[in-house]
């Protein structure tokens, strides 16, 4: 009995420390402060797919336009949303080498190797500036335009099908969408032809399906890094199947052993 009461006085207590020293850390740099109580139950919900992804950030973003940037928590890490268009640019472009780093997510740290290097998520030290390099050439305006037929193809394939549907037939919409971008992509990266909106049970479509998927455990594992993050590289564990993992990484030899047996080449 005894041990619940002081349980439960000690879970408020630390409820309470929470509260104030993270709430303060923006207070006291002038900075407006979202309650941290509150951000922590929308991070929660976002991980746990409770609410649409990033609604929730975006309440807090129309309910805080007015100011040109406020200070939130992403559990016990203080985050900065920025408003201003100018302070963007600072950040993104003229003074970027300030801000190189980005945030570091259970990608970066897991035992996947589809996981461990990403761009969007990687530190200076940990090899982005190199891997920022080898990727810079994909995004040429020639080679934008060049994925411009790609999605072509990719489009009249979502045309055909649409006509094929009768005016009675229900379309889901955002699996219509989903399926395109996934053509797309595959497409344009990885000179793979899925055509998802035909093939309903396509396994490269599945598997990238299963990549943005963080319920379950990958959920957990977030709340856990968000809290822990030591412990998270201690265990260092795995967000994807090894059946997954070693699909796409077969898919990829594949490709790369067919064009060079084909000697099929992509400007």
């Amino acid at each position: 009995m005894w041990s619940f009461v002081l349980l439960g006085i000690l879970l408020i207590l630390l409820i309470i420390r929470y509260y104030f020293l993270y709430y303060n850390y923006w207070c006291e740099r002038g900075v407006t402060a979202v309650n941290p109580i509150y951000t922590f139950y929308n991070f929660t919900e976002l991980v746990f797919m409770v609410t649409p992804r990033f609604s929730n950030l975006k309440d807090i973003y129309f309910k805080h336009q007015d100011k040109r940037y406020v200070g939130l928590f992403q559990y016990f890490r203080p985050i900065l949303m920025v408003h201003d268009l100018d302070l963007i640019k600072k950040i993104t472009i003229t003074d970027f080498e300030s801000f190189t780093n980005h945030n570091i997510y259970p990608n970066v740290l897991c035992a996947d190797k589809l996981f461990q290097k990403n761009v969007f998520s990687m530190a200076a030290k940990d090899g982005w500036y190199e891997l920022r390099g080898a990727l810079t050439p994909f995004f040429t305006g020639s080679k934008l335009r060049r994925w411009y037929s790609l999605m072509q193809v990719c489009s009249t394939q979502i045309l055909d099908y649409l006509n094929s549907c009768e005016r009675t037939d229900y379309v889901d919409v955002r699996d219509l969408f989903e399926r395109y971008s996934n053509d797309v992509i595959g497409s344009a990266t990885l000179g793979v032809s899925c055509n998802s909106v035909l093939d309903r049970d396509n396994a490269f479509f599945h598997g990238c399906k299963s990549l943005a998927d963080f319920s379950g455990m990958k959920g957990i594992t977030y709340v856990v890094y968000s809290l822990y993050p030591r412990l998270l590289k201690i265990i260092a564990p795995s967000l994807l199947k090894s059946k997954m993992t070693n699909f796409f990484l077969q898919l990829i030899r594949e490709n790369m052993l067919y064009r060079l047996e084909s000697n099929i080449v992509r400007d």
